[in-house]
């Protein structure tokens, strides 16, 4: 589930989200002087950290079951 606040100007995009998941977030996506191309811009961006928390806490899972 996820909470999201977008903010648009002239040349701005502004991303805001809290993403509740096992693990809960927030990420904050600010942009400046993009190619009318923010909302693909944000959306990787925010894709990428996603598989980045879930691969931070399945690493740490498997490292602390190890232990």
């Amino acid at each position: 589930m996820y909470f999201i606040i977008k903010q648009y100007y002239d040349y701005i995009y502004n991303d805001l989200g809290i993403v509740y998941d096992d693990n809960p977030y927030i990420i904050a996506i600010l942009t400046y002087h993009g190619n009318d191309n923010y909302i693909e811009i944000t959306n990787d961006i925010s894709k990428k950290i996603n598989d980045l928390h879930h691969e931070f806490y399945s690493n740490r899972e498997s490292i602390c079951k190890k232990n």
